[in-house]
């Protein structure tokens, strides 16, 4: 797929939405029960944290420059 092809908003949107329902029940069920939901509500609450520098580390490397061969 072209990196510039427009997408579907429900592509665009649908991890972004999977991560707030994540966190908003790692709250709830943090907020409502003790013992294996507190781990579970650690787990939910850090998912999105640790999503996020996986790919804040990842940026800095350059990408792979094997798509570009044909081009001038």
């Amino acid at each position: 797929m072209n990196r510039h092809a427009a997408r579907v908003p429900a592509t665009v949107l649908s991890m972004p939405l999977a991560l707030a329902l994540l966190s908003i029940g790692g709250l709830v069920i943090g907020l409502t029960g003790d013992g294996w939901r507190d781990a579970l509500c650690s787990g939910a609450l850090a998912l999105p944290l640790a999503l996020f520098l996986f790919h804040f580390l990842r940026r800095g490397t350059p990408p792979s420059r094997s798509n570009q061969k044909d081009r001038p």
